[in-house]
């Protein structure tokens, strides 16, 4: 039996981990002809019981530890604070330019409102844009935006395509586990 620590995963992704109807997890097994069983000793520690031949035993590890990293990859999430008056810039006309970082980066774009009152920005006349994906797609899309915010009104493709040096953003450390809804 080995056991395979999987603490890059968090037990409310644990349902996506396993497939429906545990089709995931059988799909190893199969591949590997192993059993695997998972258990969750508290939410932040699970681990996978492995059992069989022990070199299908490390190959099936290998692959639940990738499912692992490409599943807790899909939950990065970033914030970015800009002026409400830049909003429009942000998001094109018709949502053209959304769809196209969108699209290109494969993240998911949201604009916060106040939660006191839905339809203003904060008393400061920022707001929140959040962007969700994985790490390069969360820095593909930064950096698109701030293109867009600090360029003069060139075509997105020039903008996009002849950059010559990347735009980094400032707090990395603000890239986290926060769930878009």
């Amino acid at each position: 039996t080995l056991e395979v620590p999987l603490s890059v995963l968090d037990s409310e992704r644990m349902g996506e981990f396993i497939g429906i109807r545990g089709v995931n997890i059988k799909s190893l097994e199969g591949k590997h002809k192993v059993i695997i069983r998972l258990h969750a000793d508290n939410p932040s520690r699970i681990t996978a019981s492995v059992i069989g031949d022990e070199f299908d035993a490390r190959l099936a590890q290998c692959d639940l530890q990738a499912a692992a990293v490409e599943i807790r990859g899909r939950q990065l999430a970033h914030k970015v604070i800009i002026p409400t008056r830049k909003i429009g810039m942000i998001i094109g006309k018709g949502g053209s330019y959304f769809r196209q970082v969108r699209d290109r980066c494969n993240v998911r774009l949201h604009v916060d409102k106040d939660e006191e009152n839905e339809s203003e920005p904060d008393e400061n006349g920022m707001s929140a844009l959040r962007i969700q994906g994985s790490f390069e797609g969360i820095l593909l899309a930064c950096n698109m935006f701030y293109d867009r915010l600090t360029t003069d009104r060139k075509s997105d493709e020039d903008r996009f395509e002849n950059r010559s040096t990347p735009h980094f953003m400032a707090d990395w450390g603000a890239i986290n586990d926060e769930k878009i809804d």
